[in-house]
């Protein structure tokens, strides 16, 4: 993304050089939803991948998509928070 124009910007650092524009259009959340099988997990900050030269386990396949499924709307939430992107 390019920086916001020095007429539409916000603040600016030390130099004038212009940091933040007008909040962009709300990027909605991610959700992971299962038709069935839910194997009923929840988020975390790690995944253990028990074999990195196998096959790796649906259980941790799941896991890994859980937890960036997490991260992504955790980092949506902080944009919405901090006016870069309108909220709902």
């Amino acid at each position: 993304m390019a920086n916001p124009k020095k007429g539409d910007c916000q603040i600016s650092d030390s130099s004038g050089r212009p940091l933040i524009g007008e909040a962009q259009t709300l990027i909605a959340d991610l959700t992971m939803t299962y038709t069935t099988d839910d194997p009923g997990q929840s988020a975390a900050d790690t995944v253990v991948i028990a074999d990195g030269d196998a096959t790796v386990a649906v259980a941790e396949f799941t896991q890994a998509i859980l937890n960036l499924n997490t991260k992504i709307n955790a980092i949506l939430d902080v944009l919405e928070a901090h006016g870069l992107m309108k909220d709902a």
